[in-house]
């Protein structure tokens, strides 16, 4: 997940997985310099699936930015099959 924010005076930087904060979880990258808040979870498992937030804030105000990350398990043939479908149905409508 990455977004970018502009902020004077320089706003602090929270990520979120659901209400509980992951800044300082030493399991994830996060980086925020240059105006940019990237966050990247290196080895993902069925357990990192959930719904992630960074909320940018200062004295003046606040916004936020979100996203849903799911996780399939590799040896399930259901999920596999079930995405090849979906994706030649879309491209058969492209044609």
């Amino acid at each position: 997940m990455t977004c970018a924010f502009l902020g004077n005076p320089w706003p602090t930087v929270t990520l979120y997985k659901g209400d509980i904060s992951i800044t300082a979880n030493s399991k994830l990258w996060y980086n925020s310099t240059s105006s940019v808040c990237t966050l990247v979870i290196p080895t993902c498992t069925l357990k990192d699936s959930g719904d992630y937030s960074v909320l940018v804030e200062n004295e003046l105000g606040k916004d936020h930015s979100s996203c849903t990350l799911t996780v399939y398990d590799k040896d399930d043939k259901s999920i596999v099959a079930s995405i090849a479908e979906s994706l030649q149905k879309k491209s058969k409508h492209l044609m």
